[in-house]
């Protein structure tokens, strides 16, 4: 465990594709105990099964509890500074298209500007990201 983070460490080469999934849900102490986490299946897919973690943090985010938010977004931080192309693919495609999915936050009062301030540097960079939250990058 990284020592400032609590993130586990990875491979001597990096952060891989397959990683990211296990890395997100270790930052996240409640996403193992939710109902989203039981729809997660290795058949899904990682691109599948991380909408699931990206509605978990919509609902956490309604419901004020963001206690891991800095945890997870370390761990975004780091796959798209270390990631493979892969890794960091799956994260820009997949969780930040999910996170900013309009149509994820139907049932809640938020909105994906919302999370703009667990957002951290490389995050501000994404250009969808930077787009959809109107970010100078």
């Amino acid at each position: 465990m990284c020592p400032c983070c609590g993130i586990p460490p990875v491979s001597q080469d990096g952060i891989e594709y397959l990683d990211v999934l296990p890395l997100l849900r270790g930052a996240s102490t409640t996403f193992a105990r939710s109902f989203d986490s039981a729809a997660v299946d290795p058949d899904n897919g990682e691109y599948v099964n991380i909408t699931y973690l990206v509605r978990h943090l919509i609902g956490r985010l309604a419901a004020r509890r963001t206690e891991d938010f800095p945890a997870v977004f370390a761990v975004v931080e780091r796959v798209l500074a270390d990631g493979d192309q892969e890794a960091q693919s799956l994260m820009v495609a997949g969780f930040f298209e999910d996170l900013l999915n309009v149509d994820e936050y139907t049932d809640t009062i938020c909105q994906p500007s919302d999370f703009g301030p667990w957002l951290g540097p490389r995050a501000r960079r994404v250009r969808s990201v930077a787009s959809a939250l109107q970010i100078d990058h």
